[in-house]
């Protein structure tokens, strides 16, 4: 109980920061670029936000308990995070991709991301919905892996 508690207390904590960086941009752009947002696409924005952060901190447990020191931390960390970013239309459309890199792009929990938001925006809560629940498997699957690896000290 106490890894869950220690895993679940970061996991939070990074919430917590990464839903007070997302405010300030929002603001930011609410205020120097007259976005407009609707108070419902506005809570489904933070909620895909919450669930994406505590999925990507969880896959970061992850990720961390597998390396052995800070060097190869990150080394790991890009290794993860690059074809996350670039299998997920976040950059560039796969619509004429390979169909092989279409189905590396569901199986990956950015996509889920990038997806939900567009969603948001476009205010299709089927859609919204849909990527949440994806983005929540994955956070669950992250939880029970960061748990049964997770270790103490580095030996």
């Amino acid at each position: 109980m106490k890894i869950f508690s220690f895993i679940i207390a970061l996991t939070l904590a990074w919430t917590v920061v990464s839903l007070a960086v997302a405010t300030i941009l929002l603001i930011g752009g609410l205020v120097l670029f007259g976005i407009r947002m609707q108070f419902g696409t506005l809570l489904i924005f933070y909620v895909t936000l919450v669930t994406a952060t505590i999925c990507f901190t969880l896959i970061s447990f992850v990720v961390a308990n597998i390396s052995k020191n800070e060097g190869q931390a990150s080394i790991y960390s890009n290794i993860f995070a690059m074809p996350m970013l670039f299998l997920s239309s976040a950059f560039y459309s796969l619509d004429t991709a390979p169909t092989w890199i279409k189905t590396l792009s569901r199986l990956n929990p950015f996509s889920h991301f990038v997806s939900g938001l567009h969603s948001t925006i476009v205010f299709d809560l089927r859609g919204a919905a849909a990527n949440l629940f994806i983005l929540l498997a994955f956070g669950v699957l992250a939880l029970i892996a960061a748990i049964l690896i997770f270790r103490w000290d580095s030996d």
